[in-house]
This record gives C-alpha cells, structure tokens and sequence, in this order.
C-alpha cells in the first residue's frame, strides 16, 4: 500500500514537472526558458506609445498570434523610465485574470526589451474608451 502511494506521489511530481517545459503560450505555462526572438515572426506595427511600439507577432510552435512591446534600450536610459518599465514588467508577470491581457515573456537582446503578450483584436482600449 505505501508503494502506490509513493508512486502516486512520484507520478504528480513528474506531471507537474513536465507542464513547466510546456509551450509558453499554453495556459498553463507563461514564461519561457529561451527568451528568444527565434520562435517569433516580427509583423506590422499595430499601436504605438511614448516609449515603445506594439507590433503584431506570431509564435511559431503554436502558430498563435501575440503582441509584441518592443522598448528600444537608449529610450530607456533615464532611470525613472527603466523603473517604469521594470514595474510593469512585474505588475504584468503577477497578472492571472482572464479580463486582464497576459504576459507571456520578456526578451531583452542588446538593443531592445521586448514584452510577448495575448494579441487581442479589436484595436486599443484607449480607442475603445474614446468611442
């Protein structure tokens, strides 16, 4: 009997061990390991802010499409922008709602930091409220 109990407890460990190499866009997985543009075909330019660009990707082991927030790094060398940027990066990664787009990962190559997260259509909410 406590063998089926220890090889119920060991089957559980290598469940839960298994869904964190799951895909970074499954809903059980947010973050990838890789961090990298690699998986990623960068597309049009679908909004634009002070300090960054959003642009419409698409993941490429899913096929999914995602919202790419590309920060160039000189934007970012004042220190209250970087700290902006950072408290964001971490309210995002703290995130789990389903009314509230989701943070997938964060890449941070030499020139850019860039925010995966859900594409969602429709245009932007600052649009939305406008209307």
């Amino acid at each position: 009997m406590h063998d089926a109990a220890a090889d119920q407890q060991l089957k559980q460990r290598q469940e839960k061990s298994e869904a964190g190499k799951q895909d970074p866009l499954n809903d059980s997985m947010v973050f990838s390991d890789k961090n990298s543009l690699d998986d990623y075909v960068i597309g049009k330019q679908i909004g634009q802010g002070a300090y960054a660009v959003v642009r419409v990707g698409l993941h490429r082991p899913s096929n999914k499409k995602v919202a790419m927030k590309i920060y160039k790094k000189p934007k970012l060398m004042d220190p209250n922008r970087r700290k902006s940027v950072k408290r964001e990066i971490k309210l995002m990664e703290k995130m789990r709602n389903q009314h509230i787009i989701r943070l997938f990962e964060v890449i941070d190559t030499a020139k850019y930091v860039i925010l995966i997260m859900e594409y969602v259509g429709g245009g932007s909410l600052h649009g939305y409220l406008k209307a």
